[in-house]
């Protein structure tokens, strides 16, 4: 395939495509694989990286991935991530062929891997029957529990390095934009909350009933984390472990085989409350309209696939001989997933602050009474009377319009959004 029948790219991303030098990494892979020729194909391009594919002649597709940012996608976090997952796990991952870090090669890092075969399970998950998802559901809870298994002592980026000795050895580094790594799952939960609390206090206008209610999340953080879970050190996690970067083969099968799971970007170590949430394929949708009929279909074959799930990690924690501790906490997964969904922006907030206070608290109008009675006189007065004193009385308790998060549907605006799950 020509470049003119690719992919099309946008301007900023076509302005990188240009600046790489193609010719260089096209000649870097023949003399991998020894050939005197090959094609190039489809282009295009995602949040943080150019890709392009390769016909190599005689040994298939490769893809080579090219970082937008190299600040944010770094190629050496990758590799040992790869790395890690097939020297400790029998997860497929995408082989390394070639990388390098340096801009010298050909303009800018690169990487270039094996690519997966099959299909992208999200392209097929909706049209699967009972046992099709069932033998899949069978295979993510196995990778699950290979995942949980590896344990670190800090919460973090996976990174990798060269020794003294020349052995390559794994190491925990902070996540970017933090400045260290975290030794607990419920401070490290916190600091989100913390950090918005401040980013509201800051904010141009009376913002009291954002504060309060985030502030009441907060205060569930503790009530939902269990640090005593990370006594033997802190799983792996994929960090975007979706449909989209799970492939399959024999996809029109009762046996569809998962082939392939790529995008290892953002793994690293979490707390194990944290770990024990379910992949959010098989998790309602925030946005999704819950009047339709499709809607009210899919979320009990969720509630159906998320029991599949339980049973298939209680299946994989007994053939191990380990204690049924991973699948009870993804069977109580509700509360850690609410809360990581609020923590993550103020629509999720919005949308899912009610179904969070019906889950710890049952009656909304009791919460909505006890939160006015804090703000009036109780611990949060002080914030309410500042927010009063800068900016009157607008968004406050007579006129806040985010009462007990029943805002404006963002769907309105935006379409699906981009955000997944509700369980």
């Amino acid at each position: 395939m020509s470049d003119d029948e690719s992919s099309s790219l946008g301007s900023d991303a076509l302005a990188i495509f240009n600046s790489v030098n193609w010719d260089v990494i096209g000649k870097r892979i023949a003399g991998v694989y020894k050939v005197p020729s090959f094609t190039w194909g489809r282009r295009t391009s995602g949040s943080f990286n150019l890709v392009r594919f390769m016909e190599v002649h005689g040994h298939g597709r490769v893809i080579v991935r090219v970082p937008i940012d190299p600040s944010k996608a770094t190629i050496e976090d990758l590799v040992a991530s790869l790395w890690y997952i097939s020297q400790r796990t029998t997860i497929p991952v995408p082989r390394v062929i070639y990388h390098t870090a340096s801009s010298e090669e050909a303009g800018h890092p690169f990487i270039v891997m094996s690519c997966a075969e099959g299909v992208a399970l999200t392209t097929v998950w909706d049209d699967m029957g009972d046992r099709a998802r069932d033998f899949v559901l069978e295979q993510v809870a196995e990778i699950l529990i290979q995942l949980s298994c590896q344990r670190f002592d800090s919460i973090g980026r996976l990174s990798g390095r060269i020794n003294a000795d020349g052995q390559r050895e794994w190491l925990i580094k902070p996540e970017p934009g933090a400045a260290s790594v975290f030794h607990s799952g419920t401070l490290h939960q916190l600091k989100k909350f913390n950090d918005k609390l401040e980013e509201i206090l800051r904010a141009t206008r009376n913002e009291i009933w954002s504060y309060a209610e985030t502030w009441w999340v907060r205060s569930l953080v503790p009530v939902f984390y269990d640090d005593s879970l990370d006594a033997d050190g802190f799983p792996l996690e994929h960090g975007d472990f979706h449909s989209q970067n799970i492939f399959v083969v024999d996809a029109d099968t009762d046996h569809p085989r998962i082939s392939c799971v790529i995008d290892w970007d953002d793994v690293g170590s979490v707390s194990t409350s944290y770990f024990a949430q379910p992949p959010l394929f098989i998790v309602d949708h925030p946005y999704a309209d819950p009047s339709s009929e499709e809607t009210k279909e899919k979320a009990k074959r969720n509630i159906r696939d998320q029991d599949v799930l339980v049973q298939m990690i209680g299946k994989a924690e007994a053939a191990r001989g380990m204690s049924s501790t991973l699948s009870g906490l993804y069977q109580r997964s509700k509360g850690v997933y609410l809360l990581d969904q609020c923590s993550q922006g103020d629509d999720l907030m919005a949308l899912l602050y009610s179904e969070l206070v019906q889950l710890v608290v049952g009656d909304e109008d009791t919460h909505f009474n006890w939160i006015v009675q804090t703000m009036d006189s109780g611990v949060l007065k002080s914030v309410q009377d500042e927010f009063l004193r800068k900016y009157g009385e607008v968004g406050s308790k007579l006129t806040g319009e985010q009462k007990l998060g029943k805002t404006e549907d963002p769907t309105k605006d935006n379409g699906e959004g981009e955000a997944e799950g509700k369980l």
